[in-house]
């Protein structure tokens, strides 16, 4: 059950209504969307939580970084299609992927077989390559942030190459914006009722104060894929700030010694352990390189044509009513 506020049947600006809600998290609600200017298109809403709004700054930020991600082009990307930071409540849309899962989801069961697993990464490495080409950081990727159709882990135990075949979604990409602190360990220790993020997924420079880099999304993909392949991060604890020193100052056990009986070749070990390097230039240097090192293993190489990507304009932006689009006005 979600703590909802109240909002199904809600009206937003452009002809937008709330559904069921499908979905929370330390950012706010998700909620199934239809627009009357999108007839049999369904959409999903988050509701940003009122206190991540207050900052015009971080509003402002999220608006470029929004209009930034219109240029991606990528069917694995879940772009936003109409937003609106200023309004009560704000909020932005992305087309929904009908019938989808998250891998979270999929993960509650345990881990996966090897092999999709690693086809998984070859997958959101390739798609978080696209989003970094458009000049913009997912920040903070989780399992929670990745979207399957058709997907089971019955089905994935049957045929690996289902995680290849599968429409996937990378959703949620830069709203970290929000709450991104300079020094997350120094916030939460002055305020730890507060939400940074994720630590479970946070590479360990943020640890150390330093700045977020393409290299951050690059260690998510590798905590994902041990994940997928062990049945949990390599990092855990019940404390923001713990989690978070455990990947500044550790080192992640082998996956085949975090999980009994995961058999893996020694250069997929490595290759697993190169994702979550500390020091983030001992990482692949890029995601383009990370995609062609899992290629070059034979995960992916032979990949089946993703289906169409849902219709866009030369802006990147379906065709919403135009209050829908953007808003300056900032609650607070």
């Amino acid at each position: 059950m979600f703590a909802s506020r109240g909002l199904e049947g809600r009206q937003l600006t452009g002809g937008v209504e709330l559904g069921a809600q499908v979905g929370e998290d330390g950012f706010g609600e998700v909620y199934a969307a239809r627009s009357a200017s999108l007839p049999g298109l369904g959409l999903e809403v988050r509701v940003y939580a009122s206190s991540l709004l207050e900052s015009r700054e971080r509003v402002a930020s999220l608006q470029e970084v929004f209009a930034r991600g219109a240029a991606v082009r990528s069917p694995e990307v879940g772009g936003v299609v109409a937003f609106d930071l200023g309004s009560r409540p704000g909020w932005s849309a992305r087309v929904a992927l009908p019938g989808s899962v998250t891998l979270a989801s999929l993960l509650e069961g345990g881990p996966l077989v090897p092999r999709a697993a690693f086809l998984l990464a070859s997958r959101l490495a390739r798609a978080l390559a696209s989003l970094h080409e458009a000049g913009v950081l997912h920040r903070n990727l989780t399992p929670g942030c990745v979207r399957l159709q058709g997907v089971t882990r019955e089905g994935l135990a049957r045929d690996p190459e289902l995680m290849w075949r599968a429409p996937l979604q990378v959703v949620d990409w830069g709203q970290h914006v929000l709450v991104a602190t300079r020094s997350p360990l120094a916030s939460f220790h002055r305020y730890p009722e507060g939400f940074y993020g994720y630590a479970e997924y946070l590479p360990p420079e943020v640890g150390r104060g330093e700045a977020f880099t393409a290299l951050g999304d690059l260690y998510a993909v590798g905590v994902i894929l041990y994940e997928a392949l062990t049945g949990a991060p390599p990092f855990t604890s019940l404390d923001f700030g713990r989690t978070l020193r455990r990947h500044v100052y550790e080192a992640p056990l082998r996956p085949e010694l975090a999980r009994r009986g995961l058999e893996l070749t020694p250069d997929e070990s490595a290759l697993v352990q190169q994702t979550l390097a500390r020091a983030p230039l001992a990482r692949f240097g890029s995601m383009d390189a990370l995609a062609g090192a899992l290629e070059a293993a034979g995960y992916g190489a032979a990949r089946v044509a993703p289906p169409a990507p849902p219709p866009r304009t030369r802006t990147g932006t379906l065709p919403l009513p135009a209050p829908a689009v953007v808003s300056s006005r900032v609650v607070g």
